[in-house]
């Protein structure tokens, strides 16, 4: 895959922040439409694209559960070691609230809002990797209310089990989870679904909505873009510290431990690696600013580590893309000339 290819396809996600970018500049969009459209976002179309994607056109098998685990224990182990590269970073700079907020904004992808629509929009075709996405989601809100909450405030009172697994994301597991068993392990209830008129004309109601995911969450990066004053985005060393270890670092660690596992498991499914290594190279998680308005006494300080790596972003994934695809080229070969007439990642 050429450089040009991968900046293209990001360049185009990207460039639908431009309309809430306008809008909010224009003051055609109000001071609380961000937080409006997040609501929607993660409240509504996020989990939808998540059910459609585990009950849809997806071939229900055991072994898309054990990838499931896998990508689990990948998130856990890679997110806890670069939190701990993180801190090895940081050590030199003072404590305080700016430099706990860089730490673990340097560590937490945003995994759910730029997340999925990436790997929706990069990996058309293959529902299964929306469903390891998700399985990386339930590990990143895990270590959101345990590791991220403590080192942000400090003590241990502020860490929540039960947030940590009743969000937005997994409950749309929860809810999918039953059906996508029974599709498992009763293979006729898959044929009788197959075809049924209901059932199509239903999946594709859930379908569209979830297909609003990209366009929002993108909507959302432009009107923040709009808010912030840029002069204030680059005055920050601590922004740029945080930023080179979540666009760097972080891939460049979530790659090594991805390649160490395939050989010791060379059948892993390709996709697997793929999804993994594109979600830990994504900008730091939305997330954060959130946690950071509720935990701390510095909300801006999430908000700059977000925006600034969001910026940079642009030019880092098409990169991270095509060291992906040069020292791994059969990752892309494997799973794409299978849905593209003419596949431009096999050029």
């Amino acid at each position: 895959m050429e450089f040009t290819t991968a900046l293209i396809n990001v360049a185009i996600l990207i460039a639908l922040a431009i309309p809430g970018f306008l809008l909010f500049k224009f003051k055609m969009f109000g001071e609380n439409a961000a937080k409006t459209l997040t609501v929607l976002c993660l409240y509504v179309a996020t989990p939808i694209l998540i059910f459609s994607n585990f009950v849809g056109d997806i071939e229900p098998t055991p072994q898309l559960l054990i990838n499931m685990a896998i990508m689990f224990g990948l998130a856990i182990v890679t997110l806890v070691g670069t939190f701990f590269i993180a801190k090895l970073v940081f050590i030199k700079f003072a404590d305080s609230t700016r430099k706990r907020i860089g730490k673990v904004c340097a560590v937490m992808p945003s995994s759910t809002f730029l997340g999925i629509p990436f790997i929706d929009a990069l990996f058309p075709g293959r529902p299964e990797a929306i469903i390891y996405t998700t399985a990386f989601i339930i590990a990143f809100n895990l270590l959101c209310w345990t590791l991220v909450v403590f080192t942000i405030t400090g003590d241990k009172k502020y860490i929540s089990i039960k947030k940590a697994f009743l969000n937005p994301p997994l409950i749309a597991v929860l809810v999918a989870m039953p059906l996508f068993l029974v599709k498992v392990f009763v293979p006729e209830v898959s044929v009788a679904l197959d075809g049924n008129f209901v059932w199509e004309r239903f999946m594709w109601g859930v379908s569209s909505l979830g297909r609003m995911a990209t366009p929002l969450a993108l909507t959302v990066l432009g009107i923040n873009l709009a808010r912030i004053k840029f002069k204030e985005l680059f005055n920050d060393i601590l922004v740029y510290i945080s930023a080179g270890i979540k666009l760097l670092i972080a891939p460049f660690f979530a790659l090594a431990v991805a390649l160490l596992l395939r050989v010791m498991y060379p059948s892993l499914d390709p996709l697997v690696i793929a999804v993994f290594y594109i979600i830990c190279a994504m900008p730091a998680a939305i997330t954060m600013t959130a946690l950071s308005e509720r935990f701390s006494d510095d909300g801006t300080a999430a908000a700059k580590n977000v925006l600034l790596s969001a910026i940079i972003c642009i030019v880092t994934v098409p990169l991270l893309l095509l060291m992906l695809n040069v020292v791994v080229p059969d990752l892309f070969v494997e799973y794409c000339c299978n849905y593209y007439p003419y596949c431009y990642y096999c050029e």
